[in-house]
């Protein structure tokens, strides 16, 4: 009955799950064999420095390969020890360093330092000469950097007694940041104070702002001024021209063509300054009529030159002069 019972329980149960067929053993390892992937026929071992040694696992020469044998130390333990390690590195005494320069310096022959073995004075004759056709700036101001003699010899003050500023190059369609123009008001201010003290002849050129802030720390610091010299800068109120006035009192030429200046500043300083003008020289247009007015009222007495110009996109060509008031007010005129 209990055999009976069993079967019809195993014939009546149809949704019965039958058994999984059981695999061969070759299959199962030919299949898990195929599942992992296949082994490099190389192998990467990092050495000293950093350096990665790669060979070939095939090859009879793998066991004469260099790894390292270092131990891997904590990192907590590596940090402790190099804490401990560290000491304090004493500074230099002077005379150490000065063996240690003197090493240095023996190392290179004389032919590569003949610019350190020239007399200071040979070194002047030749910065002079370079000066004449390149201009003190930025001449003088590069060959200062090159070591302490040339700096000496670029720093000696009749070198600095003709000087030419043009404007700082930015990139263009962008306007000058007020951090740059601070850092050129303080590089010219430093120059002024430490170079223009024997400054006989100044030209500042393409200067659209801050030009004011030049004409008066150049008269300031710069009392053998004679001759000032403004090329295509505009914004020269009567403030500088006044500076000008005030501070320099050998000034003897100036020169404001192609420059756009304020013309009531200019008349007021021909009227409390012109008897030193010896040369004026500016651009004409309708409203420097003024200027001419105040020089043929007798301003500038001892004048010898006198040029006007005008612009080249000017349609304007007729100057009105008084030739007979002129002589009468500049009879040393030319």
């Amino acid at each position: 009955m209990d055999a009976s019972a069993q079967s019809g329980e195993a014939g009546g149960d149809t949704t019965a799950r039958k058994p999984a067929p059981k695999r061969k053993v070759g299959e199962k390892a030919r299949k898990t064999k195929n599942a992992r992937m296949s082994r490099p026929a190389f192998t990467i071992q990092q050495g000293e420095d950093m350096l990665l040694y790669i060979s070939n696992t095939s090859s009879q020469s793998e066991g004469l390969l260099w790894t390292s044998r270092r131990k891997k130390v904590p990192k907590a333990k590596l940090l402790k020890y190099q804490k401990k390690k560290k000491k304090t590195v004493c500074p230099k005494s002077r005379l150490e360093r000065k063996a240690v320069k003197e090493e240095e310096e023996d190392k290179f022959p004389e032919e590569d330092r003949w610019g350190q073995l020239l007399p200071e004075e040979v070194l002047i004759n030749i910065f002079q000469m370079l000066v004449v056709q390149d201009g003190a700036v930025p001449f003088l101001c590069r060959v200062s950097r090159v070591c302490r003699l040339w700096n000496a010899a670029a720093a000696t003050l009749t070198l600095w007694r003709k000087v030419a500023v043009s404007h700082c190059w930015i990139q263009p369609a962008r306007g000058q940041t007020e951090k740059t123009s601070n850092r050129i008001k303080e590089t010219f201010t430093w120059l002024a104070q430490n170079r223009f003290s024997q400054l006989r002849d100044f030209t500042l050129c393409h200067w659209a702002t801050s030009a004011d802030f030049a004409l008066e720390t150049v008269s300031e610091f710069c009392p053998h001024l004679r001759s000032v010299h403004l090329s295509y800068c505009r914004g020269v109120t009567g403030s500088g021209l006044r500076s000008l006035g005030l501070h320099s009192r050998n000034l003897q030429r100036l020169n404001l063509q192609h420059s756009e200046f304020q013309v009531e500043g200019l008349v007021d300083f021909l009227e409390e300054h012109g008897k030193q003008i010896r040369q004026m020289l500016f651009t004409r247009s309708h409203r420097n009529d003024k200027v001419l007015a105040a020089i043929a009222k007798g301003f500038c007495p001892d004048l010898e030159l006198l040029e006007v110009n005008k612009k080249l996109d000017s349609k304007d060509t007729e100057l009105s002069v008084c030739f007979q008031s002129l002589q009468k007010a500049c009879p040393k005129l030319k």
